[in-house]
């Protein structure tokens, strides 16, 4: 399952593919069929028959279980459609760990007190149990090509997830469920070390990146007024950080430019951006320390850089959106109603994701790479003085280093020495929980959709080359989903403060 702000348990049972079981309906459950129509904002569609009922679910601790109450969407029917105009099922569901907040839309429920349909979240039962200090969840994916487990930490994180600056933003409470409202302000090609892997003619280096942002269109009002309305400068974009949706959903017109930069085409037939992998660039690009860079400004006005190297979104496409196995680029132009993007799960690999509910406050940052090997520690969130502890920001090129062979200068083509720099103890506290549902990051389609006939024609165009350029592309044999399960080494110090919940594959 995938963690989501939402409040919403959603799995998918036996009979439609599924692992959740229905024995049949007794005394505590409470059915109540529903259906759903397009998902996510027009992010992704999803149609979903359902079910509610009540069940008990259970984590898993290193010193006793815990048991709590929760509704649950058993999905009987669950389609996602493709652009291609076919369909499949999706096999991950969703882990809610909103305060329960959803403005539900039911009518007519089924007989029974209120909060037997819809009980506090998660995280509020944590709490009210003193298993928690704070309503708080945080998330990095990691890449499971590259041998980095996820991390998903309830009542806190993984400090050694965080690098560098953290941007800190407020929490949104007018849609149906809180979320974090983000400012994009640029987006931007760059190297962290030596030469450019880039193609193209642009003099990309590591003082000099290049800036391929393009804002929301002029007449999309609603991007307009998303942003104005978070005090945004002029070009500038909302988004929300989404470990439901898959890709990187952006404003029409960047996927486009790195196009001409990348060695990516458009394939109208599927509608996504395949990696021309005859090219020698690709190899290049992919062995060399190259990343996208986004830029946020937060809530001081402070921009923040999350760099996601291009290791990372060399992802695979799988039937039955291809007849063999893709490589391509997780890009979405998109134009969603709300005036919203978001960035899914092929953001996540690169950055650290953390939500507070308590101090009503968003947390975002660098992550390290899979070289990696601080000691795991749980820091437990303190509301009263909501700050994140991270660690150096030098520790992003550190644990990238070993994985770039292409063109680094002698003196820093090196094995560096990334042990663990002897965290403080402070307040922290280590209780590992394995919860019943992992981080998982499998990729799933979304549609495009264009409303000017230029983009329609460079699309056309793209497509043509891509074609040529696929003729004899060899198949990349790799994977792209994010492991379910990984060995954690958690370090318990004593305290009074209850301590975080970490999540373990199992």
């Amino acid at each position: 399952m995938f963690p989501s702000a939402r409040h919403a348990i959603d799995i998918l049972v036996v009979t439609g593919g599924g692992r959740y079981y229905i024995k049949g309906p007794n005394e505590t459950d409470h059915e109540y069929p529903r259906h759903l129509g397009p998902m996510d904002d027009g992010l992704s569609i999803a149609v979903k028959n359902f079910s509610r009922y009540l069940d008990t679910f259970a984590l898993k601790t290193s010193e006793m279980p815990f048991s709590f109450p929760m509704s649950v969407n058993a999905m009987y029917g669950w389609q996602s459609s493709l652009p291609n105009g076919t369909f499949y099922i999706p096999v991950a569901g969703r882990l809610g760990l909103g305060p329960g907040l959803e403005r539900d839309t039911f009518v007519a429920p089924p007989p029974g007190p209120p909060d037997l349909l819809k009980p506090p979240g998660v995280l509020d039962q944590l709490k009210s149990a003193g298993r928690i200090s704070s309503r708080f969840w945080g998330v990095h994916i990691g890449s499971v090509r590259l041998n980095q487990s996820a991390s998903l930490t309830l009542g806190g994180y993984e400090r050694n997830r965080v690098v560098g600056d953290v941007g800190v933003f407020q929490n949104d409470i007018s849609g149906i469920y809180i979320e974090g409202r983000i400012l994009l302000i640029d987006l931007f090609l760059g190297v962290e070390e030596g030469d450019s892997p880039f193609r193209g003619g642009h003099n990309i280096t590591t003082q000099a990146p290049f800036s391929v942002w393009r804002g929301p269109l002029a007449d999309h009002d609603s991007g307009t007024r998303a942003a104005r309305k978070l005090g945004g400068p002029r070009g500038s974009a909302v988004v929300r950080v989404d470990p439901e949706v898959p890709y990187l959903y952006l404003p029409a017109g960047n996927c486009e430019v790195m196009s001409k930069i990348l060695p990516i085409c458009w394939r109208s037939d599927i509608q996504y951006w395949i990696w021309n992998t005859t090219d020698p660039g690709y190899a290049r690009l992919l062995s060399s320390s190259g990343y996208l860079g986004f830029v946020f400004s937060d809530r001081r006005a402070s921009n923040v850089t999350v760099k996601v190297p291009f290791a990372l979104l060399d992802l695979t496409l799988t039937p039955p959106i291809v007849s063999e196995p893709t490589a391509y680029f997780p890009c979405v132009s998109k134009e969603p109603p709300s005036g919203v993007w978001a960035l899914g799960r092929a953001f996540l690999q690169g950055a650290f994701f953390a939500m507070d509910y308590d101090a009503g406050l968003t947390y975002m940052a660098q992550a390290p790479g899979p070289s990696n090997k601080q000691q795991s520690v749980l820091q437990t969130a303190d509301t009263s003085n909501p700050h994140i502890l991270s660690g150096p920001a030098d520790l992003y090129a550190r644990t990238w280093r070993p994985h770039w062979t292409m063109a680094l200068p002698k003196q820093e083509n090196k094995q560096d020495n990334v042990e663990s720099d002897g965290l403080s103890s402070g307040a922290i506290a280590g209780m590992s929980l394995g919860v019943v549902a992992a981080v998982a990051a499998s990729g799933v389609c979304a549609a495009f959709f264009w409303r000017k006939s230029r983009q329609q024609r460079q699309m056309q165009e793209l497509d043509s080359a891509c074609v040529k350029a696929l003729q004899e592309m060899p198949v990349p044999v790799m994977i792209h989903e994010v492991p379910v399960s990984g060995d954690w080494e958690a370090v318990e110090l004593p305290g009074d403060v209850p301590a975080p919940a970490k999540s373990l594959g199992g």
